[in-house]
């Protein structure tokens, strides 16, 4: 449970996106004009299933120091945006363990507002996706609840399902869901949890047959970074960036 601040703080849940982002700005300039200080919140939520990934062969302690060193980041990130938006405000942070959407409920109960990122998604999207955080805390949050819009975007969701709806189609309807990620640009699904293989319930699956993915660190545009020609694809877990595909897949448009 959160520790009780007089008087009680904004706090803001702080992920590595662009709603995130926004959220940590609006945040910033509300708690300023209302003479709060302003709490930076981080879940370090270890992705489920990721024990039984063949594919983690690092010590459970190694992984874990990865993710917590990568919520450090994204907390030193958030409370440096914080300063250069309102330079006099007062900061805390909070590194916790645990589901956002559960953290967040629990850091609802000793705040003034919570505010939050979206992405625009529908309410039934924004449930089922694993960015599961605004729904279930403005479902049971103690305080008011802000939720910061990015501005829209194209394309489909590139977000896998809730790992919980997956579960549930696994328990409930006893037949398992395979995710997958594919766009009309794209002519055919290009990442899938094969029948082949065991679903992990929180990832897309893998590239298809005849297709190369790969995630890539991006710049300060929030475009993929491109120096001397080449570009930097992301090899540690638990980090954002771009996803891209090799030109030359099957179904690529070559007309």
């Amino acid at each position: 449970m959160a520790g009780f601040e007089k008087p009680a703080p904004m706090v803001v849940g702080v992920e590595n996106n662009q709603g995130g982002r926004l959220a940590v700005r609006w945040a910033a300039k509300e708690a300023d004009r209302r003479g709060l200080r302003l709490r930076l919140v981080h879940a370090l939520d270890w992705p489920l299933g990721a024990e039984r990934d063949p594919d983690m062969r690092k010590p459970w302690e190694t992984w874990s120091g990865i993710f917590r060193r990568a919520g450090e980041r994204a907390l030193e990130e958030a409370r440096s945006l914080a300063r250069d938006t309102r330079p006099g405000l007062r900061i805390t942070e909070a590194l916790v363990d645990g589901r956002p959407a559960v953290v967040m409920r629990e850091q609802a109960a000793s705040a003034a507002m919570v505010v939050l990122g979206s992405r625009r998604l529908s309410s039934a999207r924004e449930l089922m996706s694993t960015g599961n955080i605004v729904v279930p805390v403005i479902a049971h949050a103690a305080c008011p609840v802000a939720v910061v819009r990015a501005p829209e975007h194209r394309g489909d969701d590139p977000r896998p399902l809730n790992p919980e709806a997956v579960l549930w189609g696994r328990d409930v309807l006893k037949i398992p869901i395979h995710d997958t990620w594919w766009q009309t640009e794209t002519g055919c699904i290009m990442i899938a949890n094969f029948a082949a293989n065991e679903v992990r319930p929180g990832s897309m699956g893998r590239p298809v047959p005849g297709a190369t993915a790969a995630a890539l660190a991006r710049g300060a545009d929030g475009r993929a970074e491109v120096v001397d020609g080449k570009v930097t694809t992301i090899d540690e877990p638990g980090v954002e960036g771009e996803l891209a595909l090799r030109a030359g897949w099957p179904s690529m448009f070559r007309g």
